[in-house]
């Protein structure tokens, strides 16, 4: 078990850390084209033979078309952050399964787990949920691009992304040395993913207009709605 540094390249995302425990190509051909790499599901989500890749490249010609430079930059900048975020609920997706599986397999680690993850999670949770927040109002406040095209182009990043992933086996160990080695990861991955989280810079428009200013400080974290 461990955790690795997961960049969708392809899409452009930002790197983010995952837990990525076990995970292994699941067929002879994946593993030949995954060696040498140093993330095997940036691999696949560069590979041609991923559907989804066709129609992240037309997305993104359509929405680019008409753009000026500073547009261009301002849905770079949105398309990144929008990366981040959901490499970031990955980590919370994977982590969380990690800590039941090791929880099924060792009693008396179960109950120690569970306190780390919620208060991980408490940390994590608000701000990772006001970045997402912030993003959805300058999707909805730009004034270049229709919102639900954005949200088409960002929803094709995600398929690819699934894609990807279900080429290999993320399987978790739960031995105990595993399982003790995943609780101490947690001490140190708590504040450095919710650090990362209050850095991550969005742009903001007044409703309606399409010059963006990005604060030096994101606002406090608050509760989505």
């Amino acid at each position: 078990m461990r955790m690795a540094l997961v960049v969708t390249a392809v899409l452009a995302m930002a790197a983010a850390p995952a837990l990525a425990a076990g995970g292994t190509a699941k067929n002879a051909g994946d593993q030949k084209a995954a060696e040498g790499a140093q993330d095997p599901v940036t691999q696949e989500l560069r590979s041609a033979e991923n559907p989804h890749v066709a129609v992240i490249e037309q997305r993104a010609r359509e929405l680019v078309a008409p753009l000026s430079q500073p547009q261009m930059k301002d849905l770079f900048l949105m398309r990144e952050s929008y990366g981040l975020i959901r490499s970031v609920e990955i980590v919370q997706r994977d982590i969380s399964r990690a800590v039941r599986l090791c929880g099924e397999d060792n009693a008396d680690l179960k109950d120690p787990m569970a306190a780390r993850l919620k208060k991980w999670n408490g940390t994590v949770d608000p701000v990772l949920k006001e970045r997402m927040a912030a993003l959805q109002s300058a999707i909805d406040d730009q004034d270049f691009a229709k919102p639900e095209k954005i949200r088409s182009y960002f929803k094709s990043l995600d398929d690819a992304a699934v894609y990807a992933e279900k080429k290999f086996d993320k399987r978790v160990v739960t031995t105990p040395e595993a399982c003790k080695g995943l609780l101490q990861s947690m001490d140190g991955t708590q504040n450095e993913v919710a650090n990362i989280m209050k850095d991550l810079k969005v742009p903001e428009f007044a409703a309606g207009n399409a010059e963006p200013t990005v604060p030096k400080d994101p606002a406090p974290a608050k509760k989505a709605d």
